[in-house]
């Protein structure tokens, strides 16, 4: 191996593997076969933290069986061990990924490359995960600061937004910068579990969960109850409370309490009546009936004010598709139980992109 590495310093750049057979055969031939040669070739390389590239990229399919001459080995720079280190413990403890703790070129190589397929499978789940927690905390009326999920997964998005971007050989640098606002393993939770905790925000108990701040009053004590307990899960990280049972349970009780308002007795106070007028006098006061007999004229009495109703169940949606519109209409319908007192006023507005 140190022929190999005198004769590199004897060129510049990086020599090819079609030379370094030339190499092998000097300074008399071996009549070693060409796989015999690959194994030389990537032995030394391994040993000497060279790295095979072809057509100006990393070549990943060199083997005993295959290695063409128009390969080159090209010195990596590897990183401080410490570096290495830590790198390898915030892969494992924010992304799920291994790698062997001994520092050369092939397993540089290999970790980088493990790494740029992980973020590659999970970003994409994880940034709609950021999204819809960031829509979720907003409509509860949550300030973002306060909820350490969202710090979370915030950071793990931008982690995972770095390393795309980073080529292989930046990944330990930008593993080792990454920014912790929490915790390792609360970043890792949103990492893995970014779909599973998306599927927890779109819980169909959310429809009636975002209403109960518009509960009647009789209502309002139970349902602040219920935002509480979510706010402190929506608040805190994963591997503190679990946010899947929590939404669970919050659309139960949600649902129960709509219910229960809905089957109470309905208060429909009536507004006093006016005074009632002294009759108003008729010319001609008599009348005859339908029998024939004299009656006097009917009286004019002052109506009173129409009732006015309680509302038991109120809220606001904007910004819904069509499948939400049916979704929701679906769900104020199973509310209005037949037979009862209940009615449903409903204000719309459809808008669109205007046309030029």
């Amino acid at each position: 191996m140190n022929h190999f590495a005198r004769r590199r310093a004897d060129i510049k750049g990086a020599p090819t593997v079609e030379q370094l057979r030339e190499w092998i055969d000097d300074p008399r031939p071996m009549g070693l076969s060409k796989e015999a040669q690959n194994l030389i070739i990537l032995l030394s390389a391994a040993q000497s933290n060279l790295r095979i590239y072809r057509h100006g990229g990393p070549w990943e399919s060199a083997t005993i069986q295959s290695l063409p001459d128009d390969c080159e080995l090209r010195a990596v720079e590897l990183p401080a061990v410490e570096r290495w280190e830590t790198a390898l413990q915030l892969a494992s403890r924010i992304l799920g990924v291994t790698g062997s703790r001994l520092l050369n070129a092939p397993n540089l190589a290999t970790f980088a490359g493990n790494i740029k397929t992980r973020v590659a499978e999970v970003r994409g789940a994880l940034q709609t995960f950021h999204r819809r927690l960031q829509e979720r905390l907003s409509k509860l009326q949550m300030t973002l600061d306060a909820s350490d999920r969202m710090k979370s997964a915030t950071m793990a998005v931008r982690l995972l937004d770095r390393l795309a971007a980073a080529d292989a050989a930046g990944v330990v640098d930008t593993l080792c910068t990454a920014e912790i606002a929490t915790s390792e393993t609360a970043m890792g939770q949103c990492v893995g579990s970014a779909r599973e905790l998306t599927n927890a925000l779109d819980d169909a108990g959310w429809r009636l969960i975002e209403m109960l701040p518009g509960m009647a009053a009789a209502q309002q004590s139970a349902a602040q109850a219920i935002l509480t307990e979510l706010r402190q899960a929506l608040c805190a990280d994963e591997h503190a409370v679990a946010l899947q049972p929590a939404v669970a349970v919050a659309g139960a009780r949600a649902t129960r309490l709509v219910e229960q308002a809905m089957t109470a007795p309905v208060s429909l106070p009536v507004a006093p009546s006016a005074p009632v007028p002294a009759p108003i006098p008729v010319r001609g006061a008599d009348r005859v009936t339908a029998a024939g007999s004299r009656g006097q004229e009917p009286q004019l009495v002052a109506e009173t004010e129409p009732s006015r109703r309680t509302a038991v169940l109120q809220g606001e949606e904007s910004h819904l598709s069509p499948a939400a519109v049916r979704e929701l209409l679906t769900t104020l319908e199973a509310r209005l139980r037949t037979g009862q007192t209940l009615q449903c006023t409903i204000r719309w507005s459809i808008s669109g992109e205007a046309q030029q």
